[in-house]
């Protein structure tokens, strides 16, 4: 490094420390007033965004475990659902899921339980009486029912 580098690496840090020092004088005693004030703006905000909200007397702990043998990418804030967990409906019960619609105003067409159906079809048992946009309506022993598409 040259003479004239060397004084002038030299001179900046004097300048910013002299700038340092009088941006401390100047605010003195008065600094960590202000950031508890700002950490009270700063917790004001927090409550008025986020309602507190009451915490459970004994927090539940975290098994990490099961997290460990999870596939990667399994989401560990979410149930995961196992063939013994599931709740599946038992053999008597008819349950009809409205997977998707094709909507047309000629032909409007319905994806329920994996099978396209139309107004008139039956579909396990019960007959498709209207679909519309975003909505399918069944009967089934005279009762009508209607089915809506999610956004899942």
């Amino acid at each position: 490094m040259s003479e004239n580098t060397r004084k002038k690496v030299v001179y900046a840090c004097f300048v910013i420390a002299v700038i340092y020092g009088s941006y401390n004088l100047l605010m003195g005693d008065d600094q960590p007033q202000m950031i508890e004030e700002r950490q009270q703006q700063a917790t004001n905000v927090s409550a008025a965004i986020h309602p507190a909200v009451p915490s459970p007397s004994s927090p539940e702990l975290i098994v990490t475990d099961d997290m460990i043998s999870a596939p990667w990418g399994a989401d560990p804030f979410r149930d995961r659902v196992t063939p013994e967990t599931a709740l599946s409906p038992r053999p008597n019960d008819l349950v009809w899921v409205l997977d998707g619609i094709v909507y047309s105003d000629r032909s409007p067409m319905a994806i329920i339980n994996k099978q396209m159906v139309r107004s008139g079809d039956t579909v396990d048992k019960a007959r498709v009486i209207a679909i519309g946009r975003k909505t399918a309506t069944l009967e089934h022993k005279g009762k009508q029912f209607t089915l809506t598409v999610s956004k899942g």
